[in-house]
This record gives structure tokens, sequence and C-alpha cells, in this order.
């Protein structure tokens, strides 16, 4: 989370109090601030919640062999001067009598503490040091107030101490308390309000000196810990003390779209000229133009920015106007319910996907059987519940939004007590209705609950046999508070990268192309824009640039294939390599960890090339992924790969899968029988022998034997005799990976290896099983022996 800061002129101290307190009340503010100790006394944090800082009094070590005893929880950083005593300090009178020589401090400068126990932590140097203790990190829950305090004290007339606050090991430039000199316990605190969707994690600093100005003397912390508060307590704090005893920085991440208070009108309910009691028209309230009711007795009042809501036997219920939504982005759709003095019944917080009668956005996308467009909707039910101490009795309800990726969407938000068909008898209070534009790890973060809903609206698109999830990567996930920054990540679709700092990659849009890869100008070398597949539905394409010699690949979400079926799976590629003998791009069907077929070495010049996969599935069903990767194990390159139009196509029968294939030139044959040539490795090395994956050798003597998946086009003489070696080259034809099964010269081995995958053979049947043999090295006998077995098998053998 990135926060960005202002701080405001002290001549303005008082206008921001007085608009913080505005902003409080509405909980649309994130602030930091610092508190010296002259009005410490005027904090009142009776509705404390305990943030845990690990060790915060300092009275547990690391070791307590030496003086100062090092402290646990804590890292240490900047100049150790050669004088320096550092750590904690037990200032127990008869404790410190002993030791305050080891401390480097005189006989009667006991500095005492605030804490409960004896201990402090103590900087202490003769030469000037920023030496400085950070804390472990704590975490601040999102949409709360919450404080990080700590006491300090400086020994001597030349002492400076600091306090801070940092995030991933960067401080906060504003949330910093420097040049504390009081000679006396003061305390210095940080207020942090977070923001609505994320938690925060955080350090806490304390040093001698600052970031800017080394110092010496002696500086003392004691009791750092951290709590949550309520808003109203936080507003509170920061109009009690007096500028000189308090600086603050406003804390406010870029993330609020609207935001709504509700008007000081009444609502009243009035018969109309048939005598149905209805409301009349509300003005004031803006967003929420729209209210029904019905029922005994009810009642809406709206005042000081809140709904209050009273019903017996009735319902009131309020329903916003459209909200147009823009593609790829995601939404946070907020209100605070107040529900202690609701009796029977349940309110409610609902957003519903409106769709036009002619919307047909989804078209494209639809199986054919499909014919109705569902409205998408989350609808999150209030009960009586716990009031929040923190937040004056309301409970935060929140719903998240992710759009599709086609068009705008639209949805309305509504809120109330009861419903026409179930009434509801007590009050009910709502306010701060907020809508936020978030990113998209704020949606797939959250978790639904009683109080968070979410939805999806691009999960209506109904996939059929032809399609594997985002298959042309239009649906793409918003990476920022103004939604889609190319290059996007892709929904559905997992990255795993090289070597880090040099690679680029994600969904572009085609038409921006050449102003996208602008921005990227000192870590890419750009290429124009490919041209577009003429069979794409869309302008976007997904993207992988290696900048050096490295792979990178994504991975899709797998797509379940019926048992003993042909399928065929279909992708575009575009290619623009720097080095012309770079390994390219591969394209690899797996189930699992299973590769069940790959086309490697794709190599295409800056035009697009359609590249198949063939996969007969076994007698049982299997997920299978894709894996699209430039660079692939071993075999790095470097360049831009560009894909694009992901298809599954299925038949039923083998003649119509065979003649298919032969209408490609661009394939690679795969099958969960047996294929070698596919490279089905666990582990890839030019010349040694590779583990197949879909196979589990086991070495029944104690013969040392080496077996595996052998590539002919190396150097095979540590293998098989070197004038058998083209005899087999030529008996391979093109395929040129095998499984090999090698004993030492004269030693007699027993090895077998077994199929990973099952297979179930019907009764009253007939089966062939068939495969290539070749030997070399072994006696008459054991090779007429091993025909014997094969000619049992019916299995064509090679000589």
């Amino acid at each position: 989370m990135k926060l960005f800061i202002k701080l405001r002129n002290k001549y303005f101290m008082a206008l921001a109090s007085l608009i913080l307190l505005v902003m409080a009340s509405m909980g649309l503010f994130n602030l930091c601030g610092s508190v010296n100790s002259v009005d410490a006394s005027m904090i009142s944090f009776d509705n404390e919640s305990s943030i845990t800082i690990t060790n915060g009094s300092f009275s547990s070590f690391s070791s307590s062999a030496s003086y100062p005893y090092t402290v646990s929880g804590y890292t240490t950083s900047g100049n150790n001067t050669p004088s320096m005593k550092t750590g904690a300090i037990n200032i127990s009178d008869s404790t410190y009598a002993k030791n305050y020589e080891k401390y480097g401090l005189t006989e009667y400068g006991n500095p005492k503490g605030v804490g409960k126990d004896n201990y402090v932590l103590m900087i202490n140097t003769q030469e000037d040091s920023d030496y400085t203790y950070t804390s472990n990190e704590f975490t601040l829950p999102a949409n709360g107030c919450y404080y990080i305090t700590v006491s300090a004290k400086v020994i001597g007339d030349n002492g400076i101490a600091s306090v801070f606050l940092m995030q991933d090991n960067t401080i906060f430039e504003d949330c910093i308390i420097s040049n504390i000199t009081s000679t006396t316990w003061s305390n210095y605190t940080f207020f942090v309000a977070t923001n609505s969707y994320e938690s925060v994690t955080l350090k806490f600093g304390m040093q001698i000196g600052s970031q800017s100005t080394r110092a010496s003397g002696c500086v003392l912390f004691d009791e750092l810990h951290a709590g949550q508060i309520s808003q109203e307590t936080l507003s509170d704090c920061l109009m009690t003390f007096s500028e000189k005893s308090y600086k603050y920085a406003e804390l406010r991440t870029p993330n609020m779209y609207k935001a709504y208070g509700f008007g000081n009108v009444v609502v009243e309910f009035a018969p109309d000229a048939d005598g149905n009691n209805v409301p009349n028209p509300i003005a004031d309230i803006n967003y929420f133009a729209t209210l029904s009711s019905g029922g005994d007795k009810k009642s809406a009042e709206i005042s000081n920015g809140t709904v209050n809501i009273s019903t017996t036997n009735g319902y009131v219920n309020y329903t916003g106007q459209e909200e147009i939504l823009q593609p790829n982005s995601t939404y946070r759709f907020s209100i605070f319910a107040k529900a202690s003095e609701l009796t029977s019944g349940s309110g409610f917080v609902k957003l519903e996907e409106i769709l036009d009668e002619e919307d047909e956005k989804y078209e494209d996308f639809m199986d054919s059987t499909t014919e109705d467009l569902t409205a998408k909707n989350s609808n999150l039910t209030i009960s009586s519940v716990t009031s929040n101490k923190m937040t004056d009795g309301y409970n935060e309800y929140i719903i998240y939004v992710n759009t599709g990726a086609l068009e705008t969407s639209k949805v309305k938000f509504s809120f109330g007590l009861g419903t026409s068909s179930t009434k509801a008898t007590g009050e009910m209070s709502f306010k701060n209705f907020t809508i936020e534009r978030v990113p998209y790890s704020a949606y797939s973060k959250a978790s639904t609950s009683s109080t968070v809903g979410k939805f999806n609206i691009a999960d209506r698109i109904s996939l059929n046999s032809s399609e594997y999830s985002n298959y042309t990567f239009d649906m793409i996930q918003s990476n920022s508070f103004d939604g889609v920054q190319y290059p996007a990540e892709p929904t559905n679709w997992t990255v795993s990268n090289g070597a880090n700092g040099y690679q680029l990659s994600g969904v572009v849009n085609l038409s921006a192309f050449d102003s996208v890869m602008n921005k990227y100008a000192n870590k890419v070398n750009t290429i124009s824009a490919p041209a577009s597949l003429t069979t794409s539905s869309n302008n976007n394409v997904l993207m992988i640039y290696n900048g050096i010699e490295t792979t990178q690949s994504y991975t899709s979400q797998s797509k379940s294939l019926s048992a003993n079926k042909y399928y065929k799976i279909t992708t575009f590629v575009n290619t623009h390599l720097w080095d012309k003998d770079a390994s390219g791009v591969t394209v690899v069907a797996k189930t699992g960890s299973n590769v069940l077929a790959q086309a490697t070495g794709i190599k295409t010049s800056d035009a697009w090339q359609r590249v198949e996969l063939y996969i007969h599935t076994p007698a049982n069903s299997v997920d299978v992924s894709l894996e699209l990767s430039l660079g692939y194990g071993n075999n790095l390159s470097s360049g831009y790969a560009f894909f694009d139009n992901i298809l599954i196509e299925e038949s039923d029968t083998e003649g119509e899968f065979s003649s298919r294939f032969n209408e490609f030139t661009v394939a690679t044959n795969g099958s969960v029988t047996v294929d070698l040539n596919n490279s089905m490795l666990t582990s890839t090395t030019s010349r040694d022998f590779n583990t197949p994956v879909l196979y589990t050798g086991t070495n029944n003597g104690n013969t040392t034997i080496n077996a595996g998946i052998v590539d002919l086009t190396q150097d095979l003489k540590s293998i098989i005799t070197t004038s058998k070696v083209e005899a087999l080259r030529e008996l391979s034809g093109d395929n040129r990976k095998v499984l090999a099964i090698s004993t030492a010269l004269d030693m007699d081995g027993y090895y077998t290896y077994t199929s990973v995958l099952k297979y179930n053979f019907e009764s009253g049947k007939y089966y062939k099983l068939s495969f290539d043999l070749f030997t070399d090295g072994i006696s008459q006998q054991d090779k007429d022996e091993s025909m014997t077995m094969a000619n049992l098998l019916k299995v064509q053998t090679l000589n």
C-alpha cells in the first residue's frame, strides 16, 4: 500500500482539526500524527483494543550475559561507535547500583522508568551516531483508527532522540518525531487511520540523532505499545492537543470514488388518492432517490448525516441511482449500519446488477444453450448484532464487485429494514455510504462473511468445450485505483518468472502498444506492435518479454476433459526473438505435473502462427491446464512472445481426430499412452538420462543401472556402441527421444518401468500393445528370451 502524504502549515492547524472532525464522522480520512507528553494525560483510551508489538516493555532478552542486555524482537542499524553501550538496562535501585558503570551512567543517575517493570531501552555513546532500534512488524487491520506510542527521555545536555514509523523498510517521511531533547519522561504518539479495504504492516523505529544528523549522549525508551481507538477518541485527541504539543501528517490513498452523506430531511408517509400509505418524494437524500415502504407502522428520519428507520411490523427500503461501472475494474460499496435496537426481522444491504433487455454484450462468450442473462447480486442480511464500540455501535457492511471486460456495467445499491414479504420491528440507523475504486487484489483477498459480500460480473461467462477460461485475454484485473494499466494481469492465468528485473509480462492492447511500451523504455528493447490477429474478437493479447536469456511462463486454470476422447488444443503465437539460436516458445498441455503434449522451439519471426497439441484422454477424465512459455526449463530465450485465442476442439472418433491432424503441419503429436518424443520429463539435460514423468522406474537387482529418456541428437558413446548409433537414429526417424536402460559391461541387471497412468480394458474386446525395441550389447540368449516375450505380447520389434 502506498501512502501519499501532505503536510499542513501550522497556520491551518485549527481549520484542519475542524475538517478532521467532519471527516471522522464520515470515516473518510487516513492520518498519522504525533503528540508530546505535555498533553499525554488528556488522551483517553478507554475503548482501547491492544495491538501486539513484540517486547514493547524491553523486558525480554536474547542475551543477558552482557551489559546492557541484548533485547529480543528488534533489529539494529546505524553507526556503532567504540564507546557505545546499547540494550536493555535494569533500573531497580539495587541492580542499578551494581551495574551503572557497565551502562556508562553515573551512580546517582538512575533514570527510573514509566512502566511496571524495571527495564528500559538505552542508546549511550560518546561519539556522534545514528544508531537505531527497529521493532518487528505489527499489523493494523483495515478500516480502523490506531495509536502507537512510546515514552522517551534524554540524559544530559547533548542527547537527541527520534522515533518514526516504517513500512517495507521505508521510513514515512512525515511520520517522524525528531529532536526529542526532554530530560523527563515524555510520551510520543502516532495516530494512524487505515484505509477501508487493506491492513497496514508497520515497524517502529527509535534512534539517537536522526536520519540526517548524528548525535552523542544517552537516550532512553520505555513502554512501546499500540491499540485501536474509536473515531471519536481520535478526533478528541487531535482537537485537544495544543499546536506546540503535536504535528500531524495527513495520509490519504487516492482510492475514493464517490461518498454520500444524508441530508437533514424528515421522511413523511401520507395516503395517496387510493388510500395507500406511501412516502412523500425526497430530494435531499440525493443518491437514494427511490424509497419504498409499507406495513403497520414505520418512520424514516434523516438527521445529521444518518438515516434512522423505525418500524413495527413494517418495512422501509432505500434504492440508489444506477451507478455506471467501468470495464476491467473493481469497486467497493460500503455503508455503516447499527442494528442494536432491532427486535425482530432483519435489515439488509444489497448490490445488484441492472441488465437492459437488449443487453447482448456477452453473446459471443455465452454457451449457445444459454438464452437469458441473470443479473448478478450480493445481499447481506443484518440481524441484531453486537455493536462495534470503536465505531459508536456501527458495523461496516461491504460489497465488492469486479466488472466484466467487454463494456460498462450498471448496478444499484439499496439498504433498508424489512421487506414487503418479511416485516421487521425495531430501529436501525445507516450512515457513511461510499463507493471506492480499488485494485483487484482487494477483491481477490476479501473473504465473504455476514458483513462482506462480493460478486464477479464476468463469472456469468459460460465456457463450452471449445474455450479455456479467458482464452482471448479479454478479462483482465484492475491493477490500480484508476482501472487498468497495461501490461495488465490476465484473469485465471498465473505467471511464473525467471530472472527478476529483466522481464515484463501481461496483457497488452495492441492499439495502445506503442504508448505502453514507451513507459518502459529504460527496461525493454521496444519493437513495433504485432499485427492484430484477424480471428481475434478483441485487440488484447498476452505478452511475455524476456530482456535477457531466461524463462517466463503463464499457466491457465485447468479444464476437465472427458474420458477416452480426442482433443485438439489450438493457440496462436507471434515471436520476435533477439537470438536466432534461442529455444523460442513452448506450449505445454499438462495434467498436474504430467506433460500430455507439447510443442517446442516455436519461432514465428513477427508473424502469427497456429500451434496445435493433440491429446487422447485415458479411460478417466483429466484436468488439463495449458502453459505458455518463452524459454522452458534449461532452454532459455530472450525477446518477445505474444499469444491469443486458446481453443479446444473435441472429436468422438479416432478417424476424425487423425484426419484433422493430417491437415496441419505445425503440430506435435501428443498422447497419454506413449510418446517419449514429447519430452515428458521431470528433469532435462542434453546428454544424461532424463527422468520421464509418466513412468516409474524400479531397480530390482543390485547392479548399477542408468535409465531414462535420452536425446538421439546428442553424443551417445557412453550409452551405445558407436557403430549402432546411426542405425538407431535411422530406425527412430523423427522421434529423437527414446527410453533407454543401460547396465555396465558384462553386468546382469533387472530393471522395470511401470506407467503412472492406468488403463481400463473392457471384457470381450481385443487390444494391441506395440512399441519399438532396440538392443545393443546383450547376449544372444538374453535377446532370444526378450524376443519370445515380445512375441507373446504381439509386439513389433526393431533390431
